[in-house]
């Protein structure tokens, strides 16, 4: 019976041990956050004009090649008509 109070002895210091090994290292993560966070919302602050300018562009992007595209589908669409309609011509 004495062994089985040394195993729960053992699962209770491998259960703290691994609990202060996970507390250090959220820890170890919270102050890697506070440190580069900032770093990282200035880069974005300076960056700022630049994805806005992005953005622009991709919007002019869509705004032109729209219409195109619903040409083409269009052209697609009566392409397609006819190819199925000309076989069946003799028939009607």
């Amino acid at each position: 019976m004495g062994w089985l109070f040394g195993l729960a002895a053992f699962a209770t210091i491998a259960l703290v041990v691994g609990g202060l090994l996970a507390v250090a290292l959220f820890v170890l993560k919270l102050v890697f956050w506070v440190v580069f966070l900032p770093i990282r919302l200035f880069f974005k602050l300076l960056f700022l004009p630049f994805i806005l300018l992005k953005w622009a562009f991709v919007g002019v992007a869509g705004l032109v090649l729209l219409p195109l595209l619903l040409i083409a589908g269009l052209v697609a669409v009566i392409a397609m008509l006819v190819a199925v309609v000309t076989p069946l011509l003799p028939i009607l």
